[in-house]
């Protein structure tokens, strides 16, 4: 409403994907496409892993020094050995990472945060009431995602049905990040389904 939109396309990755369902559901109309990447429906302790879970405490615990945590939990290890451009992916990621995130996380937020994605429940009946809106809806994720497992895009993919799903192939959290290009080819497509 602040920006006078009447309608848009809504791109959600992880927390991110969790509020894009709740805002699809509770304003259809006004949403052009969804987009949820690496998300879920609700916690499952099956969406998560250990490593996963691990990793994220010891982000949220090193503050400026979890940049190599943050990377070892975003991305699969083998494209962190890999190189483009001459530079190893490790060394891009680590810093991306410093330009990114300037100071520790303030402890506050970081408890809201967790708190709102352990009860975050969109319940199949939500599900089902979203993919009844009509709404076109893309599902991507990565299979090497360790912080959500896509078992839980699978689940989405079950009730949601999208008009699209693509799950690449060694992509961790951030496809993003990751496959800058073959993700944004994949986001345009989707919102030009509404003109097409």
């Amino acid at each position: 409403d602040e920006l006078k939109w009447d309608r848009f396309h809504v791109v959600g990755n992880s927390m991110g994907g969790m509020i894009a369902q709740e805002l699809a559901l509770a304003n259809p109309e006004r949403i052009c496409t969804l987009h949820l990447n690496s998300t879920f429906s609700k916690l499952k302790m099956s969406y998560m892993t250990v490593r996963g879970v691990l990793g994220q405490i010891s982000v949220a615990m090193e503050g400026k020094t979890g940049k190599t945590a943050s990377s070892k939990l975003l991305y699969p290890k083998q494209y962190l050995q890999d190189e483009t451009e001459g530079q190893k992916n490790f060394e891009r990621t680590c810093a991306y990472l410093s330009e990114t995130e300037e100071s520790k996380p303030d402890p506050d937020g970081l408890k809201s945060q967790m708190g709102a994605i352990l009860n975050h429940n969109m319940s199949r009946q939500k599900l089902i009431a979203l993919k009844e809106t009509g709404i076109p809806i893309m599902i991507t994720c990565g299979n090497k995602d360790i912080v959500i497992s896509p078992r839980a895009s699978d689940y989405l993919i079950k009730i949601l049905e999208p008009v699209e799903s693509i799950v690449w192939e060694g992509v961790g959290h951030v496809p993003f990040n990751q496959l800058l290009e073959e993700f944004n080819i994949s986001m345009l497509r989707h919102c030009q389904r509404l003109s097409a």
